[in-house]
């Protein structure tokens, strides 16, 4: 926007107050417009005013403490509230309640109290759906992969991999799991709380034995188990004064399969 000097328009005095006039009105108008204004000056030669096309951040509503007005998003912050975006309006809005993303991605409009999710604010909804779908992995299902959420993985009885993983490699190759319970099959690696065997079942890695259990040097007992199972740290409560001695392929506590004193 330039305003040019018009030549022999009144006197000197008048056309320069004219133009400070005219000048001054328009820079008000501009900047209560919410636009950036600079003036470059030549004297004698006329005055150019710079209008950046940028306008200020506008108001808009604002949730706080369950109550809607129309400031800010600064003024907003300030006070604690929930801004909804800039040109919005009280019209329609709840400030007691708001968008709640369940873990399965679903949104229902809720108050923060009763949200089992995420809430997402008061006075949000579920128009704009707010809620990211949940994420997806590998589910693994008696050694079987497929990709599911982990929701959905949990709700087919299947032990879930992680967010993004996938099923190449099969993680769920199955094997047979060593433990104080004797032997569980079939089992993951992740499954197991002792010791995995890949691919095996529980006759080749657990085989059966004589448990003979000791306290001090009197005999106490003696059980047929696996060697997992016969072993001080499966006492509950702990018992580390007993001694355990497991020998594998005698399968009888009697006669001469019985236990030897120590």
């Amino acid at each position: 926007m330039k305003i040019e000097r018009i030549p022999k328009v009144g006197t000197t005095p008048t056309r320069r107050k004219f133009w400070d006039d005219l000048r001054n009105v328009i820079l008000a108008s501009q900047k209560l417009a919410g636009r950036n204004v600079t003036v470059d000056e030549h004297y004698g030669a006329g005055s150019v005013i710079n209008v950046a096309d940028v306008r200020r951040p506008t108001g808009g509503a604002c949730c706080i403490d369950g109550e809607c007005s129309v400031i800010s998003s600064t003024d907003c912050a300030d006070a604690g509230g929930n801004f909804l975006g800039g040109g919005s309006t009280c019209e329609g809005v709840d400030c007691t309640q708001g968008a709640c993303c369940d873990e399965d991605g679903s949104c229902t409009v809720t108050t923060e109290v009763e949200c089992t999710g995420v809430y997402q604010g008061d006075g949000t909804d579920c128009d704009s759906n707010p809620c990211p779908p949940p994420g997806t992995g590998a589910c693994c299902v008696d050694g079987v992969c497929s990709i599911h959420s982990a929701i959905d993985c949990a709700g087919i009885g299947g032990n879930y991999q992680g967010d993004d993983t996938d099923c190449d490699p099969n993680p769920c190759d199955i094997g047979a799991c060593c433990n104080c319970f004797g032997c569980e099959y079939p089992r993951t690696v992740d499954m197991c709380i002792g010791a995995w065997y890949s691919g095996a079942v529980c006759d080749d890695v657990c085989p059966l034995g004589r448990c003979c259990q000791y306290e001090g040097v009197d005999f106490v007992s003696c059980a047929i188990t696996t060697a997992s199972q016969c072993v001080a740290s499966c006492c509950d409560p702990p018992c580390p004064e007993i001694t355990f001695i497991w020998t594998e392929g005698i399968l009888s506590c009697v006669g001469e399969d019985g236990c030897p004193p120590i």
